[in-house]
């Protein structure tokens, strides 16, 4: 496959979960003209524009704008890295959206890992309500700034879809992981370690532990969005970078 058709692979499964969990805990959803989008406020999370390209010029850019000034859609925009065409870069400046942030994207054919053994780690796939509700304290401290989730995300630990994990460093719970599995494919998301146990190499360990549950269930490939802080270590795993998600952020309604 060549990376476009990676890429692809990537915004599908990435779609496909923030429709799952948008379904799941009944969040607005805006699904019209092309253009889809969910809101999560007052939870951080899937709070985006998504599947909505930008190949079709300024009228997309104009409906997208009114409905972010309406306040139907979010202001944060994801891409896929092959949505470029002549003047997007001057619609999105005249409309005022800012790139904010950049997601590797990444692919891995998966393989069995012969993983160090360290007796103080240990990975558990979650199964109860107190569990997820750590998961989530966790994710709100490691990655949204102390920002809460509401209390209907526990719905989503019965989604046969979704796949919940912790890592537990002599029995305390310091990092996350979420998948989303579709066929034979699993998305990685939420991978985050909390940060005076970060540089131990905790979150290398984790992937190649939770990388050999899937390719003893037969998936066949793991895909994701890295970011600055994290692309080197999914190298060194040997995943594959494919082009970079962009995200942009409304700046102020026009």
């Amino acid at each position: 496959m060549n990376k476009k058709n990676l890429c692809s692979i990537i915004s599908q499964n990435l779609w496909s979960l923030y429709d799952t969990i948008a379904k799941k805990i009944s969040l607005p959803m805006f699904n019209e003209s092309g253009i889809t989008g969910v809101r999560s406020k007052p939870s951080p999370w899937p709070d985006f524009i998504y599947n909505t390209g930008l190949e079709e010029g300024e009228n997309k850019f104009k409906i997208v704008n009114k409905l972010v000034n309406d306040g139907i859609l979010s202001p944060f925009w994801i891409t896929d890295p092959y949505h470029s065409f002549s003047n997007y870069e001057k619609l999105l400046n005249d409309y005022r959206f800012k790139l904010i942030m950049k997601w590797p994207g990444m692919f891995l054919k998966l393989k069995h890992f012969n993983i160090e053994k360290r007796n103080e780690l240990s990975v558990i796939t979650l199964n109860t309500i107190d569990q997820l509700k750590t998961w989530f304290d966790l994710i709100e401290q490691n990655l949204f700034s102390g920002k809460r989730f509401d209390d209907k995300y526990y719905q989503l630990l019965d989604e046969p879809s979704l796949k919940f994990f912790m890592i537990l460093h002599k029995g305390k719970y310091l990092g996350t992981t979420l998948l989303h599995l579709k066929e034979d494919i699993a998305g990685c998301f939420m991978v985050s370690i909390s940060k005076d146990f970060q540089k131990r190499g905790l979150a290398s360990w984790m992937m190649q532990y939770i990388i050999n549950i899937l390719y003893e269930k037969g998936i066949k490939y793991l895909i994701l969005q890295a970011n600055d802080n994290s692309e080197n270590m999914y190298k060194k795993l040997g995943f594959s970078s494919i082009g970079d998600f962009e995200i942009y952020w409304k700046i102020s309604i026009i």
